[in-house]
């Protein structure tokens, strides 16, 4: 009997507990349903957001990458102080004005101003200050004709996908690469043309109306209309002119062809100091011999793409002054400034610092070697500098012989450097 009522307490109990247990939760799903239903949808993870027409964006997706604006226009730019040498104060002094034309909504002059800075100094933060006027124009333009609204759209589409090519940013701090992902989606899906490029042979250099993007295979957006383009790879090239409609998607697979002029072209280089100067007389000391602590660069021209080996004359004792070995690759176009982010700085390590810039229009396998101290590289090395024996010249342009080209610079005199300890 006792065991009985006690077994029927029990299920009593468990009955309870069971609606008292499906009451709650029901009371927390509509709790959550209404809190979640008052928040902004949340944008997609970098890993999900791709680049392309494969991702559908919904309008408060596309607002809400809008902070990306808010965020270009509190942007410090101190960052760059130490790479832009004596450029410092007027690219601070042009972002700063074409920020404040910004905010008049002063687009033109905003631009032009950013692209003044990007000329003195090619970093990524001019890039973004120029997608965000070019979208901020294509917002606010308030015009009924359809070609002013797409020749703004795809000029802002133009900007952000030069952007995404080159954000460093973006890979410590994805939340960059998602908002310029969605605004470069949204705005191709609007004026632009989807293409994925690829080349035979494959990892060619692809420039579109001059500017480059990567290597092959490549997907990017495009704005619709007429544009040139060009591969490029050790000694083969294509050119071209593609034509795409707005909405189009296409593919491109260009044969590269040998080079006209793959074995011989001009490289012109010009060692700046950029220390503050006053007058002609201290730029002219201050490039035939620097003193410890100056920042100097190298710009550098070709009248074809080629390869660059930029590197110092000893090993040890230099490696703080500037590296042993600077591979990178030259537009035949413009002048390129070595390096782009970080001016050499000199030390008192060394009584004779020299800096040797080798040019080759192929690859030279020895010096992409890792182990950049092998006997083969110094015996390599040694052998062009025993061809050229330029010294003191701030100044030097040559024609190659049989595709390759030696340079040397002395950038202190030995007397001099002697009495900067």
């Amino acid at each position: 009997m006792y065991k009985t009522k006690k077994t029927k307490l029990s299920s009593t109990v468990n009955t309870l507990s069971f609606h008292t247990l499906l009451r709650v939760i029901a009371c927390l799903s509509l709790v959550c349903l209404v809190a979640c239903g008052s928040k902004a949808p949340q944008m997609k993870t970098s890993g999900k957001l791709k680049l392309g027409p494969q991702s559908p964006l919904s309008q408060s997706e596309f607002d809400q990458a809008q902070s990306i604006i808010n965020d270009a226009l509190e942007l410090k730019v101190e960052g760059h102080k130490k790479s832009r040498g004596i450029y410092d104060k007027q690219v601070t002094k042009l972002i700063n004005r074409g920020r404040s034309q910004l905010k008049k909504k002063k687009f033109d002059e905003a631009l032009k101003d950013f692209r003044k800075a990007y000329k003195l100094s090619p970093d990524e933060d001019t890039l973004l200050l120029q997608a965000v006027t070019q979208q901020l124009r294509y917002k606010k333009i308030g015009s009924t004709e359809e070609t002013v609204l797409q020749k703004n759209c795809q000029q802002a589409l133009e900007a952000w996908q030069r952007y995404l090519t080159q954000c460093t940013r973006c890979i410590d701090l994805p939340r960059y690469r998602d908002r310029a992902i969605v605004n470069a989606n949204y705005l191709g899906a609007q004026c632009g043309a989807w293409t994925l490029w690829e080349s035979d042979p494959s990892r060619a250099k692809l420039s579109i109306d001059g500017v480059r993007l990567g290597r092959t295979p490549l997907e990017l957006w495009l704005a619709s209309g007429q544009h040139e383009y060009e591969l490029s790879r050790a000694g083969l090239s294509e050119k071209g002119v593609i034509t795409l409609e707005r909405g189009q998607q296409k593919q491109l697979r260009p044969r590269l062809v040998q080079s006209k002029k793959s074995h011989e072209f001009t490289v012109s280089a010009k060692l700046k100091c950029m220390r503050p100067i006053e007058d002609q007389k201290e730029y002219e000391n201050c490039t035939s011999s620097m003193q410890t602590g100056d920042l100097f660069t190298l710009e550098v021209s070709s009248d074809q793409d080629i390869y660059l080996y930029i590197f110092a004359e000893s090993d040890q004792k230099l490696s703080k002054i500037y590296p042993l070995q600077h591979r990178g690759s030259l537009r035949a176009d413009q002048a390129t400034i070595l390096p782009q982010y970080n001016a050499w700085q000199l030390d008192n390590q060394s009584l004779e610092d020299q800096l040797w810039l080798l040019a080759s229009a192929t690859q030279v396998s020895e010096l992409s070697s890792k182990n950049a101290e092998s006997s083969q590289w110094q015996v390599y090395l040694k052998s062009f500098a025993q061809q050229n024996d330029k010294k003191g010249q701030d100044y030097q342009s040559s024609r190659s012989k049989e595709g390759k080209l030696f340079l040397r610079w002395v950038l202190r005199k030995p007397a001099t450097a002697a009495n900067l300890k």
